[in-house]
């Protein structure tokens, strides 16, 4: 592989050695993917491509769509679709994290159908959505997993004053273009108040005549009693300014003009926000950040459009910012905190016939739990497996859920993670089970205390980036031919049939 020249990425899948029982060795087979410049990736990005979308419920479904990205509106869409045109397409500030390879349930469990090096997932919204994909070459697999990468790493560093106001500036836009029935580019009086309506705003007829006239400034040719991209913006930012927030405004407006000075902006968060050690200085950093106009800027003034961001930003949240951050004592013993936890975590609806999936470990610790559930059941080949006991629910493999426990374990913090493990595994596969988790989890697996000496649990602060086991364990004299039980739902104890593996 050549050197790189220019600003340039690549993606490397490297193998990890799977132990298997009976000693027997497997390894996966070690790809580094190509390197482009970023710029060619987005680049073809923007040209499109034709893949494969692969969708996995009690049957699999392929579908193929063409993919690009939409620089100016910031999303990736596709055609054709079936969906709505608000469905079909993903924005780019949606999107958390894309994975290459057979990294979601979807291509797991599609093992050996599709080359891993022509698969990528992209991890989307609130509820961890994933659109899993397979390209038609590992080249464009490569370039789309880097531009993408790219893209998303650019959006994610423009600050939430700009992203509010792309997103409000985009979605005029596309509401504009939906309501220009005839294609002209302009919406007439009847257009506009079709529009009013949809959106249910409240206006009477009457009210939107007025501020259609006042909205439309270019009153010659043409261009006459219609409203352009411009100026239905000014049309909607009329129409949708908020009485009681522009009164408020008024309220601390000491000169009596449409906009606040950074001597009555002081007042306002002093008197209204209780704001504590406010400062003309931190106001004037407010300004600078929240008002959108070059003149109020250049003069210190915010008006109600400024005024309107800064209630909307972090500033005028009632969470104090302060604590965004940990901001407590961390030194105490680990039994003094409540602890984030997951029940059943690896399932994705009811504990009788839902799916089993990797996944929601993903989804649970990147939304920060510290105390994470593993039903763990013997299975074929000598491989333990988690599931519900004695139902409906499917499968997924211990190995491929401490994988993901290892990759996202501390990207929420770096305070210790608990692995509650409900284990039903004879012995035989307790020894694969504790031999895989040395494996994955290297020196992040705690085997011994922090400090012997000490005569209460560790703090949290002590086992920063560590991974504890939480597990019954027998006494060595209580040995039997056979299986270990260990049910934690209430039950009373059972006899056990063989002593359990230590890590």
């Amino acid at each position: 592989m050549s050197g790189c020249q220019g600003e340039t990425a690549c993606v490397s899948r490297c193998a990890i050695p799977l132990l298997y029982n009976l000693g027997v060795s497997k390894q996966i087979r070690c790809t580094v993917l190509f390197v482009f410049p970023v710029q060619e990736c987005i680049n073809s990005m923007c040209g499109g491509t034709e893949m494969i979308k692969v969708r996995h419920g009690r049957i699999r479904h392929e579908y193929k769509r063409f993919y690009f990205l939409d620089v100016e509106g910031q999303r990736i869409r596709w055609e054709p679709s079936s969906k709505s045109a608000d469905k079909s397409r993903i924005p780019i500030r949606s999107i958390s994290e894309v994975r290459e390879g057979h990294q979601s349930d979807v291509f797991r469990l599609a093992r050996g159908l599709y080359s891993a090096d022509q698969c990528f997932s992209i991890v989307y919204g609130s509820s961890h959505e994933q659109l899993n994909l397979v390209a038609p070459s590992e080249v464009k697999a490569s370039q789309w997993i880097i531009g993408l990468r790219n893209v998303v790493k650019n959006a994610s560093k423009s600050s939430t004053v700009e992203a509010m106001q792309f997103a409000r500036d985009q979605w005029l836009k596309e509401t504009f273009e939906a309501a220009d029935k005839n294609g002209d580019r302009s919406l007439s009086l009847d257009e506009v108040i079709g529009l009013v309506k949809k959106l249910n705003m409240g206006l009477s007829i009457k009210q939107v005549k007025r501020i259609f006239i006042e909205s439309d400034t270019n009153c010659f040719g043409e261009s006459a009693n219609t409203l352009d991209l411009g100026e239905f913006r000014d049309f909607y930012k009329a129409v949708s300014t908020r009485d009681e927030i522009y009164y408020l405004m008024m309220k601390y407006s000491s000169s009596g003009e449409e906009h606040l000075t950074t001597n009555d902006l002081q007042s306002f968060l002093e008197t209204e926000q209780r704001a504590e050690n406010v400062t003309p200085e931190m106001c004037r950093e407010f300004i600078k950040k929240y008002e959108p106009t070059s003149a109020g800027v250049a003069e210190d003034w915010m008006g109600v459009d400024g005024f309107s961001q800064l209630l909307l930003g972090p500033e005028g949240q009632i969470f104090n910012p302060e604590h965004a951050e940990v901001h407590q004592d961390m030194t105490q013993p680990l039994s003094h905190y409540f602890i984030n936890s997951s029940h059943n975590t690896y399932l994705t609806g009811d504990q009788l016939q839902s799916k089993s999936s990797v996944d929601m470990y993903v989804k649970v610790l990147k939304m920060g739990c510290k105390c994470i559930e593993l039903d763990c059941w013997d299975g074929p080949e000598g491989e333990p497996y988690i599931f519900h006991g004695y139902t409906l629910t499917s499968k997924v493999k211990f190995y491929d859920v401490i994988q993901a426990i290892n990759k996202y374990a501390f990207v929420a913090s770096p305070y210790p993670l608990i692995l509650s493990i409900e284990n039903h595994c004879s012995v035989d596969q307790q020894e694969m089970m504790a031999q895989q988790m040395r494996q994955v989890f290297k020196e992040r697996l705690l085997t011994e205390p922090p400090n012997k000496m000490q005569t209460t649990l560790p703090s949290p602060e002590q086992l920063k980036e560590k991974i504890l086991i939480k597990n019954k364990k027998l006494d060595n004299e209580e040995k039997i031919d056979g299986w270990v039980t260990d049910e934690d739902e209430g039950e009373e104890e059972k006899p056990r049939a063989s002593q359990q593996t230590h890590l």
